[in-house]
């Protein structure tokens, strides 16, 4: 008797509770993320084995049990009928249905699948079902030259993922950018996080254009922020965080007002020339402290900096302010957690691989196919 085969386990959907096929990353139902369970593998081990056990008994001589004598008189069994039987009817094999293709990355999904298992598009009049040998088409089309087997509906070069490194959901979850326009928010788009109350219903639009990945903000209140590489020049009203404090960038600070001879002069700290102000943005949107720094190097850190913040989440030396001629100029100091800079809000920002996103709670990171 043949050895069976281990039993490859599905992922049951921790949103729903609607069981998906092996291999799939996003619920056919519901559209989450799915990533496999912990915690059972005592129960998978157990089940191989109870399968190993199975197939040994299985394998053991089986001996027909004793049959009694037949009773003195009594009739001998009759013997089975012989001669020709009845030819059963022909059977009619049932017309192969077509595949059903998602619309979006081609991928092959269930008949009552709601969402693409690969790429996470809808499917409410968003699939293709194909004729079998356009179905077969479609797939060599997206073979890779040098003959490798790819499946059906991974990512295409030029495309990009986005990772979730910190936020609702599983530490690690893929979201595919297969599509030109893809949206993200609590309730609108194909990338959801519904339990994030900082997130607008569509927060951010990712897109391609010219060849490259852009995200758009979709003016939301809570902003959608990129981790600095190197310097960016700040204008008035830029904001960036750093740890857990959300800074503003207000400009120069304003010339003193005129004096007016009819009235007392106000005394006060001596204003340093060249100087920039920065405002801290308390939760809920309302102004903080004012910070007047400036001119020259202004280092934010946790300790023994220009501007000291008290947060666990800066690091000693965690960014640095240029303030020259009126302009200011804002980097990173390799920091841990790195310095997060907003979005205009209802504006584009070009995505590179490696960059990192902020969205309301969740921060992800992005990566281009080559």
């Amino acid at each position: 008797m043949d050895t069976p085969q281990p039993f490859q386990f599905g992922i049951v959907c921790t949103r729903c509770d609607t069981y998906n096929s092996p291999g799939l990353s996003v619920c056919q139902s519901c559209g989450a993320a799915l990533t496999p369970a912990s915690g059972f593998t005592g129960f998978f081990a157990a089940a191989e084995a109870s399968a190993t056990q199975r197939a040994a008994v299985d394998d053991e001589a089986i001996t027909e049990p004793d049959v009694p004598p037949a009773p003195p008189g009594a009739a001998p069994a009759a013997a089975p009928a012989t001669g020709p039987h009845p030819a059963a009817p022909p059977q009619t094999a049932a017309p192969a249905t077509p595949p059903r293709l998602c619309s979006v990355c081609k991928a092959e999904v269930g008949a009552e699948a709601k969402f693409c298992g690969q790429c996470g598009a809808p499917l409410s009049g968003g699939t293709m079902v194909l004729p079998a040998a356009a179905a077969a088409a479609a797939r060599e089309s997206q073979a890779p030259a040098g003959g490798g087997t790819q499946f059906f509906g991974a990512m295409q070069a030029g495309r990009a993922k986005l990772i979730l490194i910190r936020g609702e959901g599983f530490e690690g979850a893929e979201y595919r950018l297969n599509a030109d326009s893809v949206g993200a928010g609590r309730s609108q788009g194909l990338v959801l996080f519904p339990s994030d109350d900082y997130l607008a219903p569509l927060h951010a639009t990712f897109l391609y254009r010219d060849g490259r990945l852009h995200v758009r903000d979709e003016g939301s209140k809570t902003g959608t922020w990129v981790r600095l590489r190197g310097a960016t020049e700040l204008t008035p009203g830029a904001e960036f965080v750093v740890g857990a404090h959300r800074l503003r960038y207000a400009g120069p600070l304003p010339p003193p007002a005129a004096a007016d001879p009819a009235r007392a002069r106000m005394p006060g700290a001596p204003r340093p020339e060249g100087a920039v102000r920065l405002e801290e943005v308390l939760a809920g949107g309302r102004p903080g402290r004012t910070f007047v720094v400036g001119p020259g190097e202004v280092s934010i850190g946790r300790s023994g900096c220009t501007l000291t913040l008290d947060d666990e989440y800066v690091s000693g030396r965690h960014a640095v302010l240029s303030v020259q001629g009126g302009r200011a100029y804002l980097s990173d100091a390799g920091s841990v957690n790195g310095t997060f800079v907003r979005i205009p809000p209802s504006t584009e920002r070009g995505l590179a691989h490696g960059d990192y996103l902020m969205m309301g709670l969740q921060v992800l990171r992005v990566e281009v196919a080559r």
